[in-house]
Formats: C-alpha cells, structure tokens, sequence
C-alpha cells in the first residue's frame, strides 16, 4: 500500500487502523476512498477467518457462507464505525467479533442457506480450502489457525512488495532468481544464475544478500501497519515467527 500524505505534502506510512477510519469514512474520506480501504481489510483478513471458521468444525461450504457474513455483518451493523486503535490489534478485535458471530449461529436454527447474498465483498473464496487445507494441521486450535494464517498472508503482502519494487526497479528476473533465498534455500546454482542474468556469481550472491535485508525491514514495516503505532512491531514480529512455527 502506498502511504498516504498529510497536509504539508510529507508521506506517511498507512496502518490498518487508518483503513479502519478511511472504511468507516471518518476523517473525510468518502466513495472510492472507503470502498478501496474497506477491500484491503477484506483482502487481509479473509483468509484468516475462513481458517478460524473451518478448524471451528464448519464444513467448507458453511465456512465460506459464514466468512462472507462476516464481512457484510461488520458493515450492515456498522461495526466499522466503532472500531477504535484503543481496542488494541485490530486481528484481535475482528476476531471477538467472528467468535460472538458464530456463537450466535450455534443458538439458532438456520432457516434458510445464507450464500449468495455478499457477493459484492471484495473477496474470492474460491481457491480458500486450498489455501486452508495446504497449510492445516490437526494440532491447531482455531485461534491457532487465524493466527497462523494471518502470518502467512503478512508473509504474502510483504513479497509482493518487494516483488513490486524489483519491478519498478526493472529487476524482476534478478528477484525471481535470488527469492528462493527468503526461504532459507541455498543458491546452488549459482554460477547458472550469474549467466542467465549476465551478472557475476559474486554480483548474485550480493543480491540475495541485499533481497534478505531489504525483505526482513519490509516484513517490519508490514507488521507495523497493524499496529496504531510502530511501538510495539518487534513484540508482534517474534508472535509472527512464532507461530509460523507452530
């Protein structure tokens, strides 16, 4: 995401909770504005939920009826507009809210199938039993699993950035060859990489070394934006690591 300006011009980082307030079309943002900022909260937190729901004991099509409810929930009560950085994360709050969701399913019957009816949300669930099942693991409680799956989609908005600006750049040959390093996978092929990119090998082992740095203050900087401050963004990268190893 790109950061935003205040009123003398100067760029600003963006966190979730300027989303938040954007979303809820606090501050003078209107139209276009909000609807963007309401997409990205969808886009970062979809994925999360749905392994919440699923790891609850849902079946993958209740899961996706309940993610997508979710969502439209937030907006048609106006949640969005209550939402407050003295909440804290902003993970831990819209989970509260998924858990008094489906507490609610529990103590009613469902008399009709909810589907079909939120399909204007910004989200596409349908790679989501894929992208659960691929990363599952029967030892994760469903707090577990959205913790877990909002690692990996930190994970995933942090390589596209600095995919992004390899692009900008015109290195994205360089980034593709250099990646698997982020992985902690050993450039064997070196020399073979050297010649595709008409680098030397010492050039390319450089670069991975520059990629790894340059993805490590990334990755901060990612984590930070679900923070009201960058007080605590070390606290939140070692749960992040954390949990990736779970």
């Amino acid at each position: 995401m790109v950061g935003r300006k205040d009123k003398a011009g100067a760029e600003f980082p963006e966190t979730e909770w300027t989303l938040v307030r954007r979303a809820a079309n606090r501050g003078g943002a209107e139209g276009t504005d909000a609807t963007e900022a309401w997409a990205e909260i969808c886009r970062s937190y979809w994925l999360p939920i749905y392994a919440f729901v699923r790891r609850s004991g849902s079946s993958r099509q209740d899961a996706e009826d309940t993610t997508q409810e979710f969502f439209t929930r937030i907006l048609s009560k106006d949640l969005i507009t209550r939402i407050d950085s003295k909440e804290g994360k902003l993970r831990s709050y819209l989970l509260g809210v998924l858990k008094n969701l489906l507490s609610e399913e529990r103590k009613r019957a469902k008399s009709k199938k909810r589907g079909g009816e939120a399909s204007f949300l910004p989200i596409d669930l349908g790679d989501a039993e894929t992208r659960f099942g691929d990363s599952a693991s029967a030892e994760r409680t469903p707090d577990e699993s959205y913790d877990y799956h909002w690692a990996l989609m930190t994970l995933e908005a942090t390589m596209g950035q600095v995919r992004g600006e390899y692009r900008e750049k015109g290195k994205e040959a360089l980034f593709e060859a250099v990646a698997p390093s982020l992985q902690g996978e050993s450039l064997v092929a070196y020399a073979e990489s050297a010649a595709a990119l008409g680098m030397t090998e010492s050039a390319v082992k450089v670069a991975a070394h520059r990629l790894r740095h340059r993805f490590r203050d990334a990755l901060r900087e990612q984590v930070a934006r679900t923070l009201e401050t960058g007080a605590d963004a070390e606290q939140e990268l070692r749960h992040l690591r954390n949990v990736l190893q779970q």
